[in-house]
């Protein structure tokens, strides 16, 4: 959308400023007069007239302006959220208080500008971490979206702020005997947890919600469905070893959850997401491991089957993705695929120089499928 004044006036004049923008409904931009020499003012004008036109193109009944203030889209976008997201409306509810207060006022809706968004991002970023700041800027593009989507006409001030790209911190997954010593020290309980993750790629949260329903059996094939975040369930397929070891788990008649602990009042109960990662903090700091973490082992679980040369679609299912752009964040490269890839060519390049070229691309094909 364009304002500006259209006479040829020297300097500062009286003449009004006149607005123009373009929508698919009109053949020509529609141009329009806001009788006004006061420039905000022309635009908020000018804001508002462009919402009232859309909306009427749009075939919305009532094509009043839109004058619903922020604070009520954050309420509103709270208890859709609260009703689509349950796991994670906690966490969103603390993000948007805090941005309403970097208003000096409660604004109207159709008030708020991509500058009103890059300066609450400027003055966050010197409060918090800049990843922080990036997960607060997508929830907050979220409540854009869907206000989009609730109020037509109004135009989305977040799509001209995009999102910022960072890059991913180096991740050092468990190496075998990482891995060998956690099996071996951690209570027989977590150590389950972690051979879960690494067999399944379940989150902690995922495992320590899993139900002695979720574990079944048809014909000789193991059978577990995972809660995923959002409430979703994936049916996976488990080896009969783990199965058997899960189902043992099961010693009271009436348990639900397969890993339970009991609580101050002496009542059994599932293992929290929160509790449980704290717990594991703790073991691996007595076990001389303070750098690990449960997560990590969905890293290593990834990268293992990586190196299987299973299809990336089925790491995708076990993962609970819905797309295979997150293989570049869990997918790594480990010491020892990097000396069979090295050695592969020396052996490889050392059968050139014997004159065997029949040897090299055979030993530089078993180097990868190694």
């Amino acid at each position: 959308m364009i304002v500006k004044k259209r006479c040829k006036c020297p300097g500062n004049c009286d003449c009004p400023y006149h607005f123009s923008f373009k929508h698919s409904g009109l053949k020509v931009p529609h141009r329009e007069s806001t009788h006004t020499k006061n420039y905000k003012l022309a635009v908020r004008i000018a804001d508002r007239r462009k919402d009232e036109i859309l909306a009427a193109a749009k075939g919305v009944a009532s094509a009043e302006p839109i004058t619903v203030k922020l604070s009520a889209v954050v309420t509103k976008f709270h208890a859709w959220f609260a009703n689509e997201y349950p796991a994670t409306a906690a966490s969103t509810m603390r993000v948007l208080p805090g941005f309403e207060k970097s208003f000096p006022d409660d604004p109207f809706l159709v008030d708020v500008k991509p500058f009103d968004l890059q300066r609450w991002r400027s003055k966050r970023l010197t409060e918090v971490a800049r990843s922080t700041v990036r997960t607060e800027d997508i929830i907050v593009h979220s409540l854009f979206r869907e206000a989009a989507i609730w109020y037509p006409g109004f135009v989305n001030p977040a799509l001209a702020v995009p999102l910022w790209e960072l890059e991913d911190g180096e991740v050092l997954i468990p190496t075998e005997d990482e891995v060998a010593q956690t099996l071996a020290g951690l209570p027989p309980q977590f150590a389950l947890m972690c051979e879960v993750t690494l067999e399944t790629l379940a989150r902690v949260g995922e495992v320590a919600g899993l139900t002695v329903r979720d574990l079944s059996s048809h014909h000789g094939v193991c059978w577990l469905w995972r809660r995923l975040k959002g409430g979703k369930r994936k049916h996976i397929q488990i080896s009969a070893s783990l199965y058997m070891r899960l189902l043992a788990l099961v010693t009271r008649p009436g348990q639900v959850y397969l890993f339970e602990a009991r609580n101050k009042k002496g009542v059994w109960t599932r293992r929290t997401s929160k509790v449980t990662s704290t717990r594991f903090h703790c073991l691996f700091r007595d076990l001389g491991l303070p750098h690990l973490h449960h997560h990590l082992f969905r890293h290593l679980g990834i990268t293992m089957m990586l190196e299987l040369n299973v299809n990336p679609r089925v790491i995708q299912t076990f993962a609970g993705w819905s797309t295979l752009k997150m293989l570049q964040k869990y997918g790594h490269v480990r010491d020892a695929e990097m000396q069979r890839a090295s050695t592969g060519n020396a052996e490889a390049i050392a059968a050139i120089k014997r004159g065997d070229r029949t040897a090299a691309p055979v030993l530089a094909e078993k180097a990868v499928g190694q």
